[in-house]
């Protein structure tokens, strides 16, 4: 039991630093308002490959992610790369 919370602690960290470093970027000179801006997302198009991506990992668990796309396309001020690893997160 000791491991298996060390495990899902350093993992819990990795996913935090991927997390930072990805805000991090996004960030850069956005606040001050010099810098690049990331270029929006669809987040139903992200929603359906990183569940196509966990899919195969929650089946080994014995669990099933159910994701009904909507009708019309859904823009998300982020970029793709920084709401995948937010799903990704919210999914483990």
């Amino acid at each position: 039991a000791t491991i298996a919370g060390c495990d899902r602690a350093t993992h819990l960290v990795a996913q935090l630093l991927q997390l930072a470093r990805l805000e991090a970027e996004a960030d850069s000179g956005g606040a001050r308002g010099d810098g690049p801006r990331p270029a929006g997302c669809e987040l139903a198009q992200v929603v359906d490959e990183t569940v196509r991506e966990l899919a195969p990992t929650a089946a080994a668990r014995g669990q099933r992610i159910v994701w009904h796309a909507p009708g019309a396309p859904v823009p998300a001020a982020t970029g793709a790369p920084l709401a995948a690893v937010l799903l990704r997160n919210l999914l483990d």
